[in-house]
This record gives C-alpha cells, sequence and structure tokens, in this order.
C-alpha cells in the first residue's frame, strides 16, 4: 500500500473522489485542500521536513542500477524454472 510504501519518510493527501476514465478504469483524485495541508505542514514545520528528507534520501539508496538488474536477473531466470 502506498502507506506503507511513504512509510514516515512523507506524507500521503486523501483522496477526494475519484474519476473515470474512457476506457472504465477509475483513478483516485487528490483533496485539494488535503494536499494543501500537507504542503503546509511541511512548509512550516522544517524539523519534520528535513527529518522525512532524510529517511527518503538513505531509503532510496536501495535502488541503484546493480541492486535493480540483480532483482531482475532472479526474477527472470525464475520464470522458467
Amino acid at each position: 500500500s502506498f502507506v506503507e510504501l511513504v512509510g514516515d519518510r512523507g506524507l500521503l493527501a486523501k483522496l477526494g473522489g475519484y474519476e473515470t476514465l474512457t476506457n472504465g478504469a477509475r483513478r483516485g483524485i487528490v483533496s485539494i485542500k488535503d494536499m494543501k495541508d500537507c504542503m503546509e505542514r511541511l512548509y512550516d514545520n522544517k524539523e519534520e521536513r528535513n527529518k522525512m528528507g532524510d529517511k527518503a534520501s538513505e531509503w532510496v539508496k536501495q535502488y541503484t542500477w546493480d541492486n535493480i538488474t540483480k532483482e531482475f536477473d532472479v526474477i527472470i531466470k525464475s520464470d522458467g524454472a
């Protein structure tokens, strides 16, 4: 889920509704008010903003080219096994 993915590395704005696309798929529309509130919270709180940024910077380091290609190799090689 997005909540687990973001964790304490960011904020998630709530959905304000859904939109149906021409192909019948539905997509969530972010609540403008909640997005504004999240942005204001980070703007007004430098310490929280910096903590989230530091945690996000550390988390993303696992996604190096070498790590991702190794994961793909495992997936591809296990497909035919």
